[in-house]
């Protein structure tokens, strides 16, 4: 065989690289993270009417990913905004409540 046929298909040539790569292009499970106490105490500040679909006041309701976001980033938000909830809806008019509800936006940036 020669290099250039290798090269160009080395995955079927190689069972132990068809392995390698159907494992590292399989799409991986989400993985939840533990509730730590510093967001714990953070938690029990939110609204108890929030969605799944973002950081909520009950943990058990929230997506492994906003999970990771809360854990990863609630201290941050409490040293800037002074707790989770870093909008008040009382003071946002109600077009752009409703266009954040309907996910029609694209951050610029």
């Amino acid at each position: 065989m020669s290099l250039e046929d290798y090269t160009r298909y080395p995955e079927t040539f190689s069972p132990s690289l068809v392995d390698v790569y159907k494992e590292l292009t399989k799409v991986p499970s989400e993985m939840s993270v533990a509730l730590t106490g510093s967001f714990d105490m953070e938690q029990n500040s939110l609204d108890p009417v929030a969605s799944a679909a973002s950081i909520s006041h009950f943990w058990g309701e929230m997506t492994p990913y906003w999970k990771w976001v809360a854990e990863l980033y609630h201290e941050g938000m409490v040293r800037t905004y002074g707790g989770l909830a870093a909008v008040n809806r009382e003071f946002i008019p109600l077009g752009v409540v409703k266009t954040l509800q309907e996910g029609k936006f694209r951050w610029q940036g």
